[in-house]
């Protein structure tokens, strides 16, 4: 997913507590953080939250995995 929050774009994957991330998934996010991109992998609601809170405040978003 590509997530816009206060004019900042973020690459978002949503996973169950039990989802695996993919082989091609991880070739995929590899690319991107070899470009300078991070993906956040969010797990739960708690997860969702969490992130939405950090990317709408002015300190930066950690990456989550």
């Amino acid at each position: 997913r590509i997530i816009i929050l206060n004019n900042k774009i973020y690459l978002v994957e949503l996973k169950t507590s039990t989802g695996v991330v993919s082989e091609r998934q991880k070739l995929v996010f590899k690319q991107l953080e070899d470009h300078g991109q991070t993906v956040h992998i969010l797990r739960s609601k708690s997860d969702v939250e969490n992130f939405i809170g950090k990317a709408t405040t002015p300190e930066e978003v950690p990456a989550q995995r």
